[in-house]
């Protein structure tokens, strides 16, 4: 079983171009651990290089140009825990989308929009994408921003 998880603003950016986060929302990052707890995470190189660090108790494999392609990289996670996780960057989300790989995305609107800078768009997903459903706005209880996750199944 294979699914995608990000986190996108209002006007739909998931993060910067050099990697990294718009935001630092703590119970939006808890949401996260937990869709992803028993799942494997495939991400690309430069997502992986802006974590802060190890994602307790979830494999990461790495895909990237110079290394293992995709699909290997979801070979390898697979063989690591049943569900795989695809975490990032927008080239692995587009690449996911167009080879129909994913069958849901669990994806969460952050109350936020307008950010500075050079910034990398959210991925499409088109017609074949249904939402499930969507849970209710959340507010984060440090900073106080709203957040909302939903559930896309590929039809």
């Amino acid at each position: 079983m294979i699914g995608m998880i990000w986190a996108e603003s209002r006007d739909g950016f998931i993060g910067r171009a050099g990697g990294g986060l718009l935001w630092h929302i703590p119970d939006e990052l808890k949401h996260f651990r937990r869709a992803t707890e028993r799942g494997a995470l495939v991400m690309g190189r430069k997502t992986y290089e802006s974590l802060p660090g190890e994602l307790p108790g979830r494999p990461v494999v790495v895909a990237s140009r110079s290394g293992l392609s995709l699909e290997e990289a979801i070979e390898q996670a697979r063989s690591l825990r049943p569900i795989v996780w695809i975490a990032g960057g927008l080239e692995i989300y587009q690449q996911t989308i167009e080879m129909g790989l994913a069958s849901f995305a669990s994806v969460t609107e952050v109350d936020l929009h307008g950010f500075p800078g050079d910034l990398v768009k959210a991925p499409e997903l088109s017609s074949d994408w249904s939402r499930l459903n969507a849970g209710p706005w959340k507010r984060d209880r440090a900073t106080g921003i709203r957040f909302k996750p939903s559930l896309y199944l590929r039809n």
